[in-house]
């Protein structure tokens, strides 16, 4: 008998990579001179045990496997087994003296591609071209349905699950696991969209990248994970009630790091939806519904997380209901102003007075803005909401006016007027026309809101400003603005948030904050006013830290115009006269 070949390779002119399963040195020989023969180009590797077949089989790609049936210690159905266990898709010839026809039938069956006798391989040469053709086209159409599965089920830039196929593979856990509750974590990173603005979408791509790369690493327990939205993604894990925060916290503290973008570090914010999909919940999509809640409402409250409860949502539905009643009070005059004072410190005039919108609800009674100007912002109602405010301060004005007592009435702008290119001519137009000076109104935006739309609302402010309207950054010191910032934007005034007021006798670093406060605005040559001051010693303290302005219930509560008016006559204090140019 002959000695089995270890080692033992013929290679000719590489074309094809060809591994032939073989211990008889003559055959090896004699297959592979019939590719020689039929001019089949090759680099032929042999192997004569089952080990030394597995050991390439895992190293190296091959394009064609040629294989005796049996051998020494194994035969081909062990090979095509292993083949089959690696999923590979080579094809496989057999090549053999001694099988019968069942037993080819068998092999066959088992995963061969054909087989042939030794004494006919004139054969082999047409079946190899046949079967690597058949295998390029497998490939190619294996190539297509994951293109066409990439397309249908994955995110483009990211390669996570899209929409509908994070929530595919939620049914299908849900359903395989019936008894396994889950958590649904929704992320929104809205400062992404800031980066496509400023940098492109090339940076755009790499931030959203950036962001679902750190994603990946939070929980490891995992059920899926996917970009459901161009800011926002959703994660699925076997987490508990008790473990939510911890793993909010995570998840948040992978964002906490800078992004770079080109040559900039870019930080961002995010705001994360939770909800509990529960034992025998049925289809997770209403609880992925849920979440999308809860990350709203965590974004509409500035805080890092939210966990979805029902007493919200009915809560919102109920403001849906009112939102459809907005449009209707914006035409029946329920809208009102409000006004509250603000006095100057230094000779104990009224400066001014703030309007502030109420609505006068035929059913539900006086409404405040918390109620509904969130999402009015978040509706086209913003727009004839704000108009409607200014022409109930016109209104106002000119009754004050035409009695000999101007007085400066402060109004605040929505973060979403701002942008529109038609808000300084249209604000001008309607005071001019109505024979008022532009000195008599100041406008109010939010620090917070302004930093996070600094560009969009620059112009528009600088626009109004140029006019002849004051401006005044409301709420300061709850934001982030830079001192850089502030040397662009044309302010006249700023107005420290309550926050820092209402505790200044006891506080002792809310009164260096103040004090820091007021120091600045002076050395800017800005005006600055404090609100909520409620009591006499907070006064006190503003007057020794040199603050110019003070607002709040130690003088009045927002009052209606009549009222207004009855309490200034009542109070004897002057009304400043507004300067006029």
């Amino acid at each position: 008998m002959l000695e089995p070949v270890t080692g033992y390779q013929h290679v000719a002119r590489a074309s094809i990579r060809v591994l032939l399963i073989e211990d008889n040195p003559d055959d090896v020989a004699l297959v592979t001179r019939a590719l020689e023969r039929d001019g089949i180009s090759a680099e032929v590797v042999t192997v004569c045990s089952f080990e030394e077949f597995r050991d390439r089989l895992s190293r190296s790609s091959w394009d064609l496997i040629i294989s005796d049936y049996s051998l020494r210690s194994f035969n081909a159905f062990k090979c095509l087994d292993l083949c089959n266990s690696m999923n590979l898709d080579i094809p496989f010839i057999l090549v053999s003296g001694t099988i019968g026809e069942e037993t080819a039938v068998e092999i066959m069956k088992a995963g061969a591609h054909d087989y042939i006798m030794k004494d006919r391989l004139i054969r082999l040469a047409p079946a190899i071209t046949r079967e690597l053709r058949d295998a390029e086209v497998r490939k190619t159409s294996r190539a297509a349905q994951q293109a066409l599965f990439s397309l249908a089920h994955l995110d483009s830039v990211t390669g996570l699950s899209n929409r509908s196929n994070f929530l595919a593979q939620l049914s299908e856990h849900s359903q395989k696991s019936p008894d396994t509750g889950f958590a649904i974590y929704v992320l929104d990173v809205p400062d992404l969209m800031r980066v496509q603005r400023v940098f492109g979408q090339a940076s755009y791509d790499s931030a959203v990248r950036v962001v679902a790369a750190r994603l990946k690493k939070c929980l490891t327990d995992a059920i899926s994970l996917g970009r459901v939205g161009d800011h926002t993604f959703a994660l699925a894990a076997a987490t508990f009630q008790p473990e939510i925060e911890t793993a909010c916290k995570t998840i948040l503290e992978q964002l906490v790091k800078p992004i770079d973008v080109g040559f900039s570090k870019f930080h961002v914010d995010a705001y994360l939806g939770v909800a509990m999909h529960a034992t025998g919940d049925g289809d997770p999509q209403q609880s992925f519904r849920h979440a999308l809640f809860a990350v709203r409402q965590a974004y509409q409250a500035h805080t890092p997380y939210c966990v979805y409860l029902a007493s919200a949502e009915h809560e919102e539905s109920d403001l849906m209901v009112l939102m459809g009643e907005l449009s209707n009070a914006l035409e029946t005059n329920q809208i009102q102003l409000y006004y509250q004072p603000y006095v100057n410190l230094k000779d104990g005039s009224i400066a001014g007075v703030e309007g502030l919108v109420r609505w006068q609800h035929p059913q539900h009674g006086l409404i405040l803005p918390g109620r509904f100007l969130p999402m009015a912002e978040q509706s086209e109602l913003i727009q004839p909401l704000t108009q409607r405010i200014i022409r109930e301060a016109i209104t106002q004005e000119l009754a004050w006016s035409r009695s000999g007592t101007p007085i400066e009435i402060s109004i605040n702008l929505s973060i979403r007027n701002l942008p529109e290119k038609s808000l300084p001519g249209m604000i001008t137009r309607l005071i001019t026309e109505n024979g008022l000076s532009p000195h008599l109104f100041v406008f109010e935006i939010t620090e917070s809101m302004f930093m996070d739309h600094f560009s969009e609302s620059l112009v528009s402010l600088m626009q109004l400003h140029d006019a002849g309207f004051r401006i005044v950054i409301d709420d300061f010191g709850t934001g982030f603005s830079a001192l850089a910032y502030l040397k662009r934007l044309p302010i006249d005034r700023i107005k420290i948030d309550r926050t820092f007021i209402m505790d200044l006798p006891n506080n002792r670093t809310d009164r260096a904050i103040v004090n820091t406060l007021i120091d600045l605005a002076h050395r800017l040559d800005f005006e600055i006013v404090a609100e909520g001051v409620e009591s006499e010693a907070v006064l006190t303290l503003l007057k020794d830290l040199d603050c110019d302005k003070a607002q709040g219930y130690i003088y009045t509560q927002p009052l209606p115009a009549d009222e207004l008016s009855h309490w200034i006559r009542k109070s004897r204090l002057r009304v400043a006269q507004p300067h006029l140019s």
